[in-house]
């Protein structure tokens, strides 16, 4: 007998929500993409270089680094990365029930609803540019 694989549609737990029910002290309302990372990820630290590679190479997209304030390490990331992007800090406790892998890259529209959860800094750059160019707003995407 020959198993159907099941089309099962999983839709992000983000998505639809703002992304200051996500980042403590946070008032954003433009669209944006957000890296939630965790200072032990293996991954994180790359995906953070791409997105700076990225805009360095062909104009700055907004991105705010979203770090959990109880890793060990934070402050070490605060210098690192303080003067190449926005960074922001949340907790475990009030990501727990949407952020479930790391990073993870969030889009955001000019209200501040996370409409994408995306999973790479170069997929994610591109998707930000066309939606807002698909949007007409007014961001400077050079």
């Amino acid at each position: 007998m020959l198993l159907k694989p099941h089309n099962i549609n999983m839709v992000p737990p983000t998505l639809g929500h703002n992304i200051n029910t996500l980042i403590k002290n946070n008032d954003e309302s433009a669209a944006g993409l957000f890296i939630f990372a965790k200072t032990d990820c293996a991954v994180c630290q790359p995906e953070i270089e791409v997105f700076i590679n990225l805009n360095l190479r062909y104009g700055k997209v907004p991105v705010t680094l979203v770090l959990l304030e109880e890793d060990m390490g934070v402050t070490s990331y605060f210098e690192k990365y303080k003067d190449r992007l926005k960074i922001k800090t949340t907790s475990s406790e009030k990501i727990n029930k949407y952020i479930h892998a790391y990073p993870s890259i969030l889009l955001t529209d000019d209200r501040g609803i996370i409409i994408q959860d995306i999973s790479t800094a170069k997929i994610a750059y591109s998707i930000y540019k066309d939606y807002i160019l698909s949007n007409n707003l007014s961001e400077n995407i050079s």
